[in-house]
C-alpha cells in the first residue's frame, strides 16, 4: 500500500487539491499520560482522519499540504500547513 501511495504522490503537482485519509498517532484524550490498568486498553480504537487541502510537496517519508492557497499573477501564498507520515496514509484522492 505504501508503494502505491508513494507512486501517486510522485505524480502530484504543487497546488493540486487532495483528500487524504490517514491514521493518526493519537492517544486516549480521557486519560493522557496517566497510569491505568493494561486491561483498559481493550477499548482503544484507531483514529482515522480525513484531511482536505492542497498538495505542497513530499519527502520519502512525509506528505506536506496546506488548507488555504492564494495565487496572484506573480506569487503563491499558503496558510494552515500540515504534514502526514506517508506510512500512515490509507487513501489519497485528487480532485
Amino acid at each position: 500500500m505504501k508503494n502505491k501511495i508513494a507512486s501517486k504522490i510522485k505524480t502530484l503537482k504543487a497546488g493540486a487539491p487532495i483528500i487524504v485519509e490517514w491514521m493518526d498517532a493519537g492517544y486516549d484524550d480521557n486519560d493522557p499520560i496517566a497510569w491505568s490498568n493494561i486491561k483498559q486498553t481493550a477499548g482503544l480504537e484507531e483514529i482515522l482522519i480525513k484531511s482536505i487541502g492542497f498538495f505542497i510537496g513530499s519527502t520519502p517519508n512525509t506528505l506536506f499540504f496546506c488548507m488555504s492557497l492564494e495565487e496572484s499573477e506573480t506569487d503563491v501564498n499558503i496558510a494552515n500547513k500540515g504534514q502526514i507520515p506517508i506510512g500512515c496514509i490509507k487513501t489519497l484522492y485528487t480532485l
